[in-house]
């Protein structure tokens, strides 16, 4: 397998980024990072990444207020995945499953590439335990009803009162 981080593997998808940060998910932290992830169902599978893994990186500003301290960690990030996802994808790929990781800085402080490769291998060593020991659970999610306030109006402009319906 060759060590490339293609545009497959971005979680480019606004619902997938929704669902992943809807709260429920698995969380893990690995100082400087924090990984929140969630297995993806096959039906959800056409409309998001081809790859077993996709990963979303996220650097608050919050957190890093100088745009090329943010810009280094994210590259330190996606080069420490890009290195170390042999495994994780292999294992993915024999399971049959799909995995969306979101790796989110919690550090104050620029960090050195050699700390944030670490907590890469080590999130994404703890990810594959828990896959081999079979405690991923692919989560359904339900597009989300209308809000009551909507459901009121429809009926209000469904009853006697809609001067639109009215046979006067």
């Amino acid at each position: 397998m060759r060590e490339t981080f293609t545009k497959a593997e971005r979680i480019c998808s606004k619902l997938l980024i929704d669902k992943l940060f809807a709260g429920g998910n698995a969380s893990m932290a690995a100082f400087p990072l924090r990984a929140v992830y969630m297995f993806i169902s096959p039906e959800e599978e056409k409309t998001t990444a081809t790859a077993p893994v996709s990963v979303l990186i996220s650097v608050p500003k919050r957190k890093l207020h100088l745009a090329v301290e943010r810009n280094r960690l994210k590259r330190q990030v996606r080069e420490a995945y890009r290195r170390n996802k042999q495994s994780l994808y292999a294992l993915m790929e024999e399971e049959h499953l799909q995995l969306a990781i979101a790796f989110i800085c919690i550090a104050d402080k620029p960090s050195d590439t050699k700390q944030v490769t670490y907590a890469v291998k080590k999130v994404l060593r703890r990810i594959e335990e828990s896959v081999r020991k079979g405690e991923h659970t692919v989560r359904q999610f339900k597009e989300p009803d209308k809000e009551p306030q909507d459901a009121q109006e429809d009926d209000f402009l469904a009853g006697p009162y809609n001067p639109l319906l009215s046979e006067d």
